[in-house]
């Protein structure tokens, strides 16, 4: 007969519940390195914005947006479905422009590069509305979480579709609604430009920014716009619109705060 073993003597059951005991050990402390890792992650996110409360030197950085050049000539959507109420042909509204001042009316001004400043506003919420086969308004922008309020006042179906970026980017929702449907709500959580499309009616079509700091602002129609209480620093100025895509330009807020003029003329190409 061979020698018993000298080695572990501990009973089966005993061995087995140190080993049981080890490796849920282990498997906690991965855990707890994992989730730390994720923490950390959150807290270093590049370019996440932090409202400050105790800002002192401020500036305002104002300016207009103007066209230059021969005023666009008017477009045409050919209609395809539902002519009876939306008519054959449907002038694409894409640009107002005043004919005194050349403004450009609805541009969508916005900071790049900014990720401290002025508390965030509350997200409130916005209405797009299916009317006279057209989104109503056109183009518009949004701080991140707001709710859209999506209404078909139409007597016939839409269906409402977001995708990003392009109208060939990924879907972020699409939305049935039937003639005289109640309205439907989304929560605009995702930071980016929703193209937004009636895959029923292809002349239709509207655009929402989605931005996730407070320093943005609509033209007016003489192509004003203001941006209030930027800190002091060098950011990148971008203005937006549909028609034109986006045109930036370098603004430098000095440490002493105070206004800050940036006039941007559009060329057409």
């Amino acid at each position: 007969m061979g020698r018993p073993s000298q080695g572990n003597t501990a009973p089966v059951h005993e061995r087995r519940r140190i080993l049981t005991n080890s490796t849920q050990y282990y498997f906690t402390r991965l855990l707890s390195l994992y989730l730390l890792s994720l923490l950390l992650a959150a807290c270093t996110k590049p370019g996440a914005y932090i409202p400050v409360n105790d800002l002192r030197a401020v500036g305002t950085i104002s300016g207009r947006i103007t066209w230059t050049g021969d005023f666009p000539s008017a477009q045409i959507d050919r209609v395809y479905r539902d002519s009876g109420l939306c008519g054959e042909d449907v002038p694409i509204d894409e640009i107002v422009i005043s004919d005194e001042s050349r403004g450009i009316e609805g541009v969508i001004v916005s900071l790049e590069n900014i990720t401290r400043g002025k508390p965030l506003p509350s997200p409130g919420s916005l209405v797009i509305e299916n009317r006279g086969c057209r989104f109503l308004p056109p183009v518009f922008v949004a701080i991140v979480d707001a709710t859209l309020q999506i209404q078909n006042l139409d007597p016939v179906m839409h269906y409402t579709h977001a995708r990003l970026d392009t109208r060939f980017g990924p879907t972020v929702w699409n939305i049935i609604q039937q003639a005289g449907a109640e309205g439907r709500s989304k929560l605009l959580d995702t930071p980016g430009l929703l193209d937004i499309r009636c895959d029923l009616h292809p002349n239709m079509k509207a655009f929402i920014r989605v931005l996730d700091h407070p320093y943005f602002d609509q033209t007016s129609f003489e192509g004003h716009f203001e941006l209030r209480n930027v800190p002091p620093g060098s950011y990148t100025l971008n203005a937006w619109h549909p028609r034109f895509g986006t045109r930036s330009t370098p603004v430098s807020v000095p440490e002493t705060g105070g206004p800050v003029t940036v006039d941007m003329s559009v060329q057409p190409r």
